[in-house]
Order: structure tokens, then sequence, then C-alpha cells
């Protein structure tokens, strides 16, 4: 980014809101609980406030990077950054991750680590259970460093796969490995993959060994691609058990064997959204066509429909995208619900209810 590009950005940059949360960091006092569970409970609300501030008022990463590099940050905004801006996933933050992990301020540098765990996905360490010494500080910091170089050329999916394969004992020496458990690496993808990493989803399925892993896999098969794979009726009389998962497993095993090439994950969407006739006259998926598929109330819909709504409207409500059906995603639908005027449905959500079913 050049000069006059870095300070018309920052220029142009709103204010970085600070919530309570992120000013008391990483002191768990405050927090409900005991003993390690008081310190995670003040992690999460710290992440999930701070993040949460950023994706709804802004700035977004481009420019938090930004004015990270132009040194126009004072050192409660920085903890926000930092905190917050793993929400977006965005290897442009990586920058003031590695900047922050060679700071003498011991609260930037446990914000940074906590932060770049959750920007890539992975499980946040307590913070007090993050070494604090200068070697422990310098191998995370080149980490970092490392990952924002391969991430010029290759998706943070694409990586987390990478690492998945290196697991296995399949690996690149040129290529940068987290060295984590599978089913971690899975959920980490799962945690940031958008549509667009269809692909590289689909890339680690040959590799997938266990019925735990492939359910975590095709779940996020079907979040992405808006394939409705399992039987989730809301009917409790309806039968249920583990072989609804494995027939959906099936159909995700035949589409791979099946496929002629890669799968562009956005036209998969885009199918999806044409079946299911969510999409307006101009053909074009905007507001009323992610409100419309989040009506549908099949959760797995929800991560994807609800990240497109928030990314239009501004609004930034909690999604967990492990749990489908977790209540936190029934709040957020609900409060979805409540933001969005009547006339952003459509179609009706009986008319919805009849398509799914023909």
């Amino acid at each position: 980014m050049g000069p006059a590009l870095l300070l018309a950005v920052v220029f142009g940059a709103g204010r970085i809101a600070i919530p309570e949360s992120a000013l008391r960091f990483p002191d768990p006092m405050a927090a409900l609980g005991s003993g390690v569970g008081k310190e995670a409970n003040m992690l999460e609300s710290a992440l999930r406030d701070s993040g949460l501030a950023l994706r709804g008022g802004g700035p977004g990463p481009q420019q938090l990077a930004a004015r990270w590099a132009a040194g126009q940050l004072n050192e409660a905004e920085k903890l926000a950054v930092l905190l917050g801006g793993g929400v977006f996933h965005d290897p442009v933050l990586l920058g003031a991750y590695a900047d922050a992990l060679q700071s003498g301020n011991l609260r930037l540098r446990q914000a940074a680590a906590v932060g770049f765990f959750r920007l890539v996905g992975l499980p946040a360490p307590l913070p007090s259970r993050i070494p604090d010494d200068p070697a422990s500080w310098r191998r995370l910091r080149g980490m970092v460093l490392n990952l924002g170089f391969i991430t010029e050329t290759r998706p943070l999916v694409r990586v987390l796969v990478d690492s998945y394969y290196a697991g296995k004992g399949v690996r690149r020496p040129e290529l940068f490995a987290f060295r984590r458990d599978g089913m971690e690496l899975l959920r980490a993808i799962r945690e940031i993959a958008q549509p667009a990493d269809l692909q590289d989803v689909l890339a680690v399925w040959p590799a997938l060994e266990t019925f735990e892993e492939r359910g975590v896999v095709m779940g996020t098969v079907e979040m992405l691609s808006l394939q409705h794979l399992v039987n989730r009726s809301p009917d409790p009389h309806q039968p249920s058990g583990d072989w609804l998962v494995k027939a959906a497993i099936a159909s995700v095993d035949q589409w791979v064997a099946t496929m002629c090439q890669s799968p562009d994950g956005e036209l998969e969407l885009r199918q999806s959204l044409e079946r299911n006739r969510l999409l307006g006259r101009d053909r074009r998926p905007g507001a009323r066509t992610w409100f419309a598929l989040m009506t549908i109330r099949y959760w797995p819909f929800l991560p994807v429909s609800a990240d497109r709504l928030m990314d239009i409207t501004g609004m930034a409500f909690p999604v967990d995208r492990q749990t489908f059906d977790n209540p936190v995603n029934q709040d957020t639908y609900k409060k979805l619900l409540e933001a969005m005027p009547v006339s952003s449905w459509f179609p009706p959500p009986q008319q919805q209810q009849q398509q799914r079913r023909r």
C-alpha cells in the first residue's frame, strides 16, 4: 500500500469502539465463574465484544491494518483491534499482530497471541498459559510473519488443509503448517471458510478417516454450498440418529467421486439460491435474498446468510459455526427477524417451505 493510499484509508476510517471487556483484558476479576473458568469467560467476552464492535461499527480489516501501520492507534484502540480483528479472519491484519508481538507491553503481546489464534480459527490460549519469555514470543512472531508471507499466495483455508495433510505425514517442505490435532484443524476450517473456499474444503475429503471427521466436514460443505444434506426435522416425533448423517456423508462421497472439475463455491451457492427461488428480478443475491434464506430455518444455512446480512446492513450478532442449532444462533435469527422490515420477506416463508418439500 503506497503512502497516498495509506493516508486516504486512515483519514477515512471511523472511530474504533472499545468495549469495557477489552479495557479490562487480561484481568479476570469481573468475569463470572472461578479458577480457569473465570479466565476463560473473561477471554471469550473480550474476543466476542471486540469482534462484534468492529464487525458492526467498523473500520474494516484494510483500514485497521492501515491505521496500525501509520501509528494512529493508542493503546486501548490497539487492544480492541488485536482482540476483535480475528472476527474478519483476514490475513491483512497479520502485520499488526506481528508488530504487537514484539511490543514491550505485555498486555499487547497477550492480546496479539489470543487474537491471532482467533483469526486463524483455532482455540485461543488463556493469557496465563502463554509462556512469557523472549524465545516464546520470537517463535510466535516468526509463525505470524511466516503465515503472512504464505497467505500472500495461498488462502488461509488452504493453509489449514495443508496442515491437516501434514499431520497425516504428507507435506511439501516449503509450506507452512500448524501442528495441531486433525479435528482441531477441521473445526478451524469450518470457523473461517466462506463459499469461495469450497474447493479447498473438499480437497481434504479424501484424507478423512473417522466418522466424526467426516461429519464435521460434511456440515461445513452443507453450510458453504447451501445444500440440504441432512433431514434435520424440527418434529421430535420424526426418526433421527447417526444414520441420517451417514446418508449425508454418502451423498458427499458420491458428489466428490463424480465431480468432473473443481467446484466453484460461489457458483454452487448461487445455484442453491436459484433452486430455492430466492434470487430477485435482478438475479443478484441481496439483503432480501439472504433474509428469505434465513427464514427457511434450516440452521446450517444461518452462518452464511447471517454473515452476508451483517456485511450488507452493518448489524453485528454472534454466530456459532460449530453447533448450528446453538441457542446463540437461534437468538441471532430472532434479532435479525426483528431488525429486518416486513417488506424484506421475499418470498413468504410459507412459500419457501412448500418449495423445499417439492
